[in-house]
């Protein structure tokens, strides 16, 4: 009959199990009948002992169906994996289902932050459906030694990493201009080409366009040349001056002439009424009212009452200005191209000549300031000139004599070679 006796001692990392025979040993069988392996999977024989061998030895023992320790490895049964957690109790009630230095634990953000992973590597996100502390924002990889030491402090959530900061793809590229990476914790980002400043948002909104120790600056050199002065085009933006604020162009003489005193989307343009009633232009030419295309004639507004009518004879509204005749409607269509004190009208041939009036309804000389046939002109009263030829009044005929002053008064009712003759 065997006698067994069992001491217990306690050594790091390991529970040795002494067992002895007052008959002379173990045969292999009596370890798997102790409570050492049920309870701890100490099931093999072993020189004498009753030890851990394999996994087989753990997957029947509680401490893998209570605490997930199924794994063998170096003479005890451990948590090597989460899928020894998962078949467990403790994972069952007290949701402890991820394996963590060989034991089973509870995955909680709590648990992850105070993980020497989430100090080293920024990895303190609990991800329970990875089952594993992960990289999980950029706030972790912040916090983390990979970033006071590497510059590594941006989440690269997707391969579960901090990385440094891609410069080029970043806010501080877009909105400061800053797209050059650099080795330095408190600079990660730098503005080293003026093209980075110039595509940014501080550049349209700031005037900030010039890459400068690392900074976009504004560039003044446009201040000196005319486009400044002339059209408030004062900001240098690469190669090119630009409009970058409502003082530039106030100070402009786009603001003086033309009521352009507001910043545009690239000029200078009317803000206001205002803007216009105060330029030169107002009082010039009565371009007073702010239009999309700039400052233009009020609604009732009189060019006849205009400088440039008085000095330029300037004076039909035509298209929100005030225009000579020969720019109108009304010369093109019906020659009154010159303007004669209080209208535009016809005071040459040539007025009517080129109009459509002529081309089309034979109105080809002026009477009166106005275009009209041969047979309603001086000239076919007169003279006899009552047909039109070519564009021009002819005598035509015996019967355009004989109506004629000329052959009334003079004689002349005897028609040769386009002349009314005695």
């Amino acid at each position: 009959m065997l006698i067994r006796q069992f001491i217990f001692g306690v050594m790091p990392s390991l529970v040795i199990v002494m067992v002895f025979s007052a008959c002379g040993g173990l045969s292999p069988n009596d370890c798997k009948e102790t409570e050492a392996c049920r309870r701890d999977g100490q099931c093999t024989l072993s020189e004498g002992r009753c030890v851990v061998a394999s996994d087989q030895d753990c997957l029947y023992s509680r401490a893998c169906g209570v605490r997930g320790e199924c794994t063998a490895s170096q003479g005890r049964c451990l948590a090597a994996s989460s899928e020894d957690c998962a078949v467990s109790e403790v994972c069952q009630t007290q949701k402890k289902c991820v394996a963590f230095e060989e034991e089973c634990i509870e995955l909680t953000h709590e648990f992850c932050r105070d993980t020497l992973a989430c100090q080293v590597e920024g990895r303190c996100y609990a991800n329970k459906k990875a089952k594993a502390c992960v990289v999980g924002s950029d706030a972790d990889c912040g916090r983390s030694q990979v970033c006071q030491q590497k510059n590594f402090c941006f989440a690269d959530v997707e391969n579960n990493q901090c990385v440094p900061l891609d410069c080029a793809n970043s806010l501080l590229c877009k909105m400061l201009g800053q797209c050059t990476n650099t080795n330095d914790v408190d600079r990660p980002c730098l503005a080293t080409e003026n093209n980075d400043c110039i595509a940014s948002s501080t550049c349209l909104v700031d005037g900030r366009c010039k890459a400068e120790n690392g900074v976009c600056v504004v560039d003044d050199s446009c201040r000196a040349k005319p486009p400044c002065l002339l059209q408030g085009k004062c900001l240098t933006r690469g190669d090119e001056c630009v409009v970058s604020s409502d003082a530039d162009c106030r100070a402009s003489e786009a603001c003086k002439r033309e009521g352009r005193c507001t910043q545009g989307a690239q000029v200078c343009v009317p803000g206001s009424d205002s803007d216009c009633q105060q330029s030169e232009n107002c009082r010039r030419e009565g371009l007073c009212s702010k239009a999309a295309e700039g400052c233009v004639l009020a609604d009732g507004v009189d060019c006849k009452q205009t400088d440039v009518c008085v000095q330029e004879q300037r004076c039909r509204a035509v298209r929100g200005r005030c225009r000579a005749c020969h720019s109108t409607p009304e010369c093109a269509g019906e020659g009154l191209c010159q303007w004669t004190g209080d209208a535009c009208g016809a005071t040459h041939a040539s007025h009517c000549q080129q109009s459509t009036a002529c081309t089309q309804k034979g109105r080809c000389t002026p009477r009166n300031n106005q275009c009209v046939t041969c047979k309603q002109s001086e000239g076919c009263k007169i003279e006899g000139a009552c047909t039109l030829r070519e564009l021009l009044c002819v005598v035509g005929s015996q019967d355009d004599c004989l109506q004629s002053l000329a052959c009334q008064s003079q004689g002349r009712c005897r028609f040769l070679l386009e002349r009314c003759i005695e």
